[in-house]
């Protein structure tokens, strides 16, 4: 009975760890999620607005990259933190390894799209601020001496203006579709080791009748005998 008593603790004390992991992971992922997306957003709104609000946009483009950086960090250590702890509690499941395996291809493939969208983003930041700077440059020296080279170069800054656009609503809609999958598949992670749950509260319930009916059973059973001899 000491055994059966010491195992049953242990198993809910380790339960118990397992399900507030769980339960900060997921909080922590729907705050990122909600931050990430929010930054996306903002930085896709700014970018619209890029010629006129030059140094609020690249102040808010910084802001952006390092929640990025923070969130892959923390995505990479919550990664870590809830793979040890599902493969310690969820021995029982035998889907994990392949479960594991796609959640963790489809989180390299967010990692490689953000780090595209990161590079990218870096790249269309500084050709739009050296294409900005000459068109100034070139409209204030040039527009009445030299009518036609400010024509030709206002035609280019619009093109790259136009391509800039595109390519922005492009990344956010890639971008976005990539954190839906990755979240959406977070969400999954977590619900395909029901079936472990059900095994542990198998062995609660076992457990629990183990503890506290045996002893009434044992108890009754020698009360009954002892009525009987008498």
């Amino acid at each position: 009975m000491s055994f059966i008593k010491s195992v049953h603790l242990s198993a809910y004390i380790y339960f118990c760890l397992f399900f507030f992991i769980q339960s900060l992971f997921l909080i922590l992922s729907l705050s990122l999620h909600f931050l990430i997306s929010v930054s996306v957003k903002l930085f896709t709104t700014l970018s619209m607005s890029f010629i006129s609000v030059h140094l609020s946009a690249y102040i808010y483009f910084c802001l952006f990259f390092f929640i990025q950086s923070l969130f892959l960090i923390l995505s990479l250590s919550l990664h870590l933190l809830i793979s040890l702890s599902v493969k310690l509690f969820t021995t029982l499941s035998m889907s994990f390894i392949s479960v594991h395996l796609s959640a963790y291809i489809y989180f390299c493939l967010f990692f490689f799209i953000q780090s595209l969208f990161l590079i990218l983003s870096l790249s269309l930041h500084l050709l739009i601020s050296v294409s900005v700077k000459l068109f100034t440059t070139l409209s204030m020296s040039f527009i009445k001496s030299v009518h036609l080279s400010a024509y030709i170069y206002f035609c280019l800054f619009f093109f790259i203006q136009s391509l800039f656009l595109i390519l922005s609503l492009s990344l956010h809609l890639l971008i976005s579709v990539s954190v839906k999958l990755f979240t959406t598949l977070s969400m999954s992670f977590i619900s395909v080791h029901l079936s472990a749950y059900i095994y542990f509260c198998l062995s609660f319930f076992i457990g629990s009748y183990h503890i506290f009916c045996l002893p009434f059973c044992f108890k009754y059973k020698k009360n009954k005998r002892f009525l009987n001899s008498h």
